[in-house]
């Protein structure tokens, strides 16, 4: 009756012309000619039904016209009496519609429990009464309209016992005698019931996702909207198919193991899957099958929901690669997330925080309290005023020494900001922390390189000073100043040379005599000894030292002549104080060696530069047969001796010359 219903109302063009769509649409696929066939055989079948039921209502098998209407099955099925009547009599009254039977004036002789239903009002108080009398609107033509309209339907409305307007449709047979009086069957159709199912219909087809209906052989029989935007396929293409032409060959296994589950547990069954669009391209769904079963259990079909989330596993698959990312990215630069709840106190670190402190998540419970336990304690007011300043809206950013999970501390430097709520009330700082030992390393070191580059720059002016001094005032002329302070200075540029490449971390001994003794012929020199390291401020005294040494050799000594030779030896000497280097100087070969009448200003710097903030000593002998010079100076950091690796200028202790 609903599809009958529907197709009058299209044809009419009134409000049920709208819901004829709905329905149409939700019926996609269906060939209209068919439609139109079933409306008029359900139509047939309507009035038949309705000849039966007056005849056997009443008693009465009716006239020999109306029994001649009936088919022939309805002609044997009423040579039976009182069986039949009482199955028909059953029959009406557990219908859902409201059948009732009226007079040509409109007064109701018969109406079913459903009729009485739909006005709520009592069966008993409605016979006899004319149904004019519950037609909204003008009662006489619309009551007109209604006993006229033989075989069709009338879309209106009846006023309920409570005073409501219910829209209903009302369809009529041909008029039929009984007991002598005519009188017109009317079926009465609550098309509110009717406007929730078509509601849900819309609401199928205005869904996103794909909901259709299959066969028991898995034949698609509906196609909603959502079911073509997702897959590709317009209703024509899609209805017929089946199931199996949407899956890729390798779904197929698992197509066929959700078929079993869903029928051995009688119920839906959702699973992610594979399907192919139109265009050959994949989707991933997340796919629901739910049977569809009669009363006796037998499975009519399936109803499929399939909901794309393609792009959600998109979305997902690149918010873990960047999750990555990122994590690889704190990782690389020592970096972990954190959050702290105001409210709670209650912190939440990422692994790389963890890391950073050398503390095992498992056992240890990051709370604000917890936290501040393990910074230094005078860090720890520090940190209680950046995160006062964080609530009141500006950013954290504070550095703090923090006590690793192995004893030493490290430096971590932390920024963050605080999340307000709508009412502007803190609720949680999300920051992150950086391990910045290294950086904090390097900015001692940074800052202790330039006090000691400031210290040696003075020492150097000082000594470039004092040479400049002692040479004018031991020069007889000018011209011999020149030579004599230009030579001394290159002799201290080399040893800075030296000292530079190694980042002022001190030179080895054997590289400074040679970058001091080069000018002579280094085929007569001749050096040797273990391997030493000195510090810078001791290899610059000493590069003057052996300076003076060598140019006292070129102008007096062994190299003055082409025979004469110079040998620089050296040795360690282990004390309970500490290492001391013996280096001797021996001059051979040369003129005959004669103590200097006067002192002058190199052999004063050769005696007493080593002695100022040294502690070391020179003493030169002045042997027929060459000078011999030998020096003592101790070596304070045995570490540096014998090829171990230069103590850093970041350590010494800055001595003034």
């Amino acid at each position: 009756m609903a599809v009958h219903a529907r197709a009058t109302a299209h044809e009419r063009g009134g409000r049920g012309a709208q819901t004829v769509t709905a329905a149409e649409e939700f019926a996609q696929g269906r060939d209209r000619a068919a439609l139109e066939l079933e409306v008029r055989e359900l139509r047939e079948r309507l009035v038949v039904a309705e000849q039966q039921l007056n005849a056997l209502i009443d008693g009465h098998a009716g006239s020999a016209r109306d029994v001649a209407r009936m088919d022939g099955v309805g002609a044997k099925q009423f040579q039976s009496s009182a069986l039949s009547r009482e199955v028909f009599q059953t029959f009406v009254e557990q219908m859902r519609d409201g059948a009732l039977l009226v007079n040509s004036a409109g007064t109701i002789r018969y109406c079913n429990e459903a009729f009485a239903s739909i006005l709520g009002i009592p069966r008993s108080e409605l016979l006899n009464r004319n149904i004019g009398q519950f037609l909204v609107g003008n009662a006489e033509r619309q009551l007109r309209r209604i006993l006229e309209s033989e075989n069709d339907w009338v879309e209106t409305s009846l006023r309920a016992g409570s005073g409501h307007s219910i829209p209903v449709t009302i369809t009529s047979t041909p008029p039929m005698s009984s007991n002598g009086e005519m009188v017109i069957g009317l079926v009465t159709t609550d098309q509110r019931r009717q406007e929730l199912r078509l509601r849900h219909e819309a609401m199928v087809q205005a869904s996103k996702d794909a909901i259709y209906v299959l066969s028991p052989d898995f034949q698609i029989e509906t196609w909603n909207r959502g079911a073509e935007t997702i897959y590709g396929y317009a209703p024509s293409e899609a209805i017929g198919k089946s199931e199996r032409d949407l899956c890729p060959q390798s779904e197929i296994p698992a197509l066929e193991d959700l078929v079993r589950q869903v029928q051995e547990k009688g119920a839906a069954v959702t699973i992610d899957a594979v399907r192919k669009r139109k265009d050959g391209s994949k989707i991933r769904l997340l796919y629901s099958l739910t049977p569809i079963r009669e009363i006796e259990g037998r499975t009519m079909g399936y109803a499929v929901v399939a909901h794309d989330v393609t792009e959600r596993e998109r979305a997902a698959r690149q918010l873990r690669e960047a999750v990555a990312r990122t994590a690889l990215a704190l990782e690389a630069g020592r970096m972990g997330t954190f959050e702290m709840d105001f409210e709670t106190k209650q912190c939440s670190w990422s692994e790389q925080v963890y890391g950073i402190f050398g503390l095992d998540s498992r056992n240890y419970q990051p709370t604000l309290e917890n936290s501040l336990g393990i910074i230094h304690p005078d860090d720890r007011e520090l940190l209680r005023d950046a995160i006062e300043q964080a609530q009141r809206g500006n950013p954290l950013e504070v550095e703090l020494r923090v006590r690793h999970a192995d004893g030493r501390y490290i430096w971590v430097q932390s920024r963050g900001l605080v999340r307000f709520d709508a009412q502007g009330t803190p609720r949680a700082l999300f920051g992150v922390i950086s391990d910045i030992t290294e950086r904090k390393e390097a900015e001692r070191r940074q800052q202790l390189l330039v006090g000691e580059l400031n210290h040696r720059v003075r020492n150097t002016l000082a000594t470039v000073q004092a040479i400049a001094s002692q040479t004018l005032r031991r020069a007889r002329s000018p011209a011999e100043f020149v030579p004599s302070f230009t030579e001394r200075i290159q002799a201290l540029s080399r040893a800075h040379t030296l000292l530079t490449r190694s980042a002022w971390q001190g030179t080895d001994l054997d590289s400074l005599i040679r970058e001091q003794l080069i000018l002579g012929g280094s085929d007569r020199i001749h050096a040797g000894g273990p391997p030493v390291t000195l510090e810078p401020q001791a290899a610059l005294q000493l590069a003057l030292v052996l300076h003076e040494l060598g140019t006292n050799a070129r102008k007096y000594g062994s190299l003055s002549v082409p025979e004469g030779t110079v040998s620089v030896e050296w040795t360690i000497e282990q004390t309970e104080t500490g290492q001391i280097l013996h280096l001797t100087w021996v001059e051979r070969g040369g003129p005959p060696v004669t103590p200097p009448e006067s002192t002058g200003f190199g052999t004063l710097l050769i005696e007493r530069s080593l002695q100022q903030g040294q502690g070391g000593t020179s003493r030169i002998s002045y042997d027929p047969e060459g000078l011999t010079c030998t020096i003592r100076l101790p070596l304070p950091q045995p570490d540096l001796l014998l090829g171990s690796p230069a103590r850093s200028a970041l350590n010494e202790t800055p001595v003034e010359s």
